[in-house]
């Protein structure tokens, strides 16, 4: 399994049921599915990508804002592989 595919499918808000001798864990929503839903208005727009038409005068989405979510959870996930001294390098 990739590390992406992990991040996937690994759960963010997962939950015990049962007994305590019994316990049955539910997976939750995935870590991608969870920063897709905290992704604000300005993130949605950061991630659409624009093309422009000078002829037309006409701004066209290349994704959806659905699809945007997707791309900022996937962004997120990959800023989570920077260790933080590599991030303070970039400053």
């Amino acid at each position: 399994m990739m590390e992406s595919d992990f991040d996937d499918v690994r759960a963010a808000f997962a939950a015990a049921t049962g007994t305590a001798t019994d316990m049955d864990l539910q997976p939750g929503m995935s870590l991608r599915d969870w920063f897709a839903c905290q992704a604000t208005d300005v993130d949605v727009m950061r991630h659409r990508e624009f093309d422009f038409d000078p002829d037309t005068m006409i701004k066209t989405s290349k994704y959806t804002a659905e699809q945007a979510r997707y791309r900022f959870a996937d962004a997120m996930l990959e800023a989570r592989k920077i260790r933080p001294e590599e991030h303070m390098r970039g400053r």
